[in-house]
């Protein structure tokens, strides 16, 4: 079998069809007005604001903007308050969750939805939470990445999926859907990435696009953040992965129907 005919068999099984995406993006829209109506603005950023999710995959990162102004406490409190409210609203049971900054979790029609308070910052300007580059990737990588691209980052999260080295949180040690992303952005194709990494030789610096650094880094590999060159995308990605994702093992591609 073809590589393209192979791509396009995995596509059918990982790419959202048309009703997916419809009825996710109205979703999506319904969540905004019903944080706007409480005062405040708010984005879905992560995989389904970047439209890069694989089907049946649509967990919702739902951002709620406060003013620079905003004390680091209030935003707290009034981010659960608003999570709260919006899980009220939806019918659903609320928890609280924790990463740098308590957030809000529900889960409506088997769709988890994270309700993240977070500060509104423009590009350049000095980040008081890690949560707020989270809408200042989405913008990049919607202005960069191009529509033509966004299967070939499913390809490329598949694969990942698939030889173990997916995920970028403490247990998985691995790529986020935004390296990705970046790597999409930068090698223009699956193959392409594929291509390139098999001649990575550790440790590995990408600078993507015009986003030149000169912050010395550690680690087995360096993606410069076009959002941030003082931040190193890839810092949670362990040595042992990166060497599976240079060397991986067999790996079978969901057949199509």
């Amino acid at each position: 079998m073809s590589t393209d005919r192979l791509y396009k068999l995995a596509l059918k099984k990982l790419k959202p069809s048309e009703s997916e995406g419809k009825k996710l993006g109205k979703f999506c829209s319904e969540l905004e007005k019903i944080v706007k109506d409480l005062g405040h603005e708010s984005v879905v950023v992560g995989s389904v604001g970047k439209k890069t999710w694989l089907a049946g995959n649509h967990d919702i990162d739902l951002f709620v903007f406060f003013e620079k102004t905003v004390a680091r406490e209030e935003i707290e409190k009034k981010g659960l308050e608003i999570g709260k409210k919006v899980a009220k609203k939806l019918k659903c049971r609320s928890i609280v969750k924790y990463a740098e900054h308590p957030y809000t979790q529900t889960t409506k029609n088997n769709i988890k939805i994270d309700i993240v308070p977070c500060y509104k910052i423009e590009k350049g300007e000095h980040i008081i939470s890690a949560v707020d580059r989270s809408p200042l990737h989405l913008r990049y990588v919607l202005d960069t990445l191009g529509s033509d691209l966004r299967d070939e980052v499913r390809l490329l999260k598949q694969f990942m999926k698939g030889i173990g080295v997916y995920g970028s949180d403490v247990r998985n040690q691995g790529f986020s859907g935004y390296i990705c992303e970046l790597l999409l952005i930068e090698y223009r194709s699956f193959s392409n990435v594929i291509g390139a990494v098999a001649g990575w030789n550790p440790p590995v610096r990408i600078d993507i696009g015009e986003a030149k650094s000169t912050t010395k880094f550690s680690g087995p590999i360096i993606i410069v953040d076009p959002v941030d060159i003082n931040r190193n995308a890839a810092a949670a990605v362990s040595a042992e992965n990166l060497q599976r994702f240079i060397k991986p093992v067999p790996f079978n591609w969901p057949s199509g129907p």
